[in-house]
């Protein structure tokens, strides 16, 4: 079924006529539907991210900003309420999971439900080691739990312009 939506939704773009917005995010959309269940690069939650936003520009590369913060595209402020849509990333700076304290963690939005709720693809979380990594879904609620607010941080992919 998810496979379907994001098919019409890719089709009903370019039939429709949309903006080339609407046709980047299906295409990273696509690309994460069609790896749910299996290990995407090394396994990182880092490597997901990277090569679903290479379907949109295969130039992309992750950007480090110093020892902790990546950039995936505009800085968006969660606290004004902005809407969440398909290809946001977000960024876990500290977590904590059973009172043990976990590095940065990342994860994209692959679609919102049909109760409204952001429903964002990761991987490399629940395993003993990368080698068994695989992409899951999970909620953006199930995603933060135990994550302080200012821990989260949300972008929007920079998509092209063509």
């Amino acid at each position: 079924m998810k496979k379907l939506i994001a098919i019409l939704v890719l089709v009903a773009s370019q039939v429709l006529g949309q903006t080339n917005d609407t046709v980047y995010l299906a295409k990273i959309q696509k690309f994460i539907l069609d790896n749910e269940g299996k290990k995407v690069g090394t396994g990182l939650c880092f490597d997901l991210v990277d090569k679903a936003l290479m379907q949109i520009d295969p130039t992309w590369k992750q950007r480090s900003m110093g020892k902790k913060s990546y950039i995936f595209g505009k800085k968006m402020n969660i606290k004004k309420g902005v809407e969440v849509r398909v290809g946001d990333v977000f960024v876990l700076e500290e977590r904590v999971q059973d009172g043990k304290a976990l590095p940065s963690h990342v994860g994209i939005i692959v679609y919102v439900d049909e109760n409204n709720m952001p429903i964002i693809a990761h991987q490399n979380v629940g395993v003993k080691n990368k080698k068994d990594s695989k992409v899951v879904f999970w909620t953006l609620d199930e995603f933060t739990k135990g994550v302080s607010n200012k821990k989260v941080k949300m972008f929007r992919p920079f998509l092209p312009k063509n």
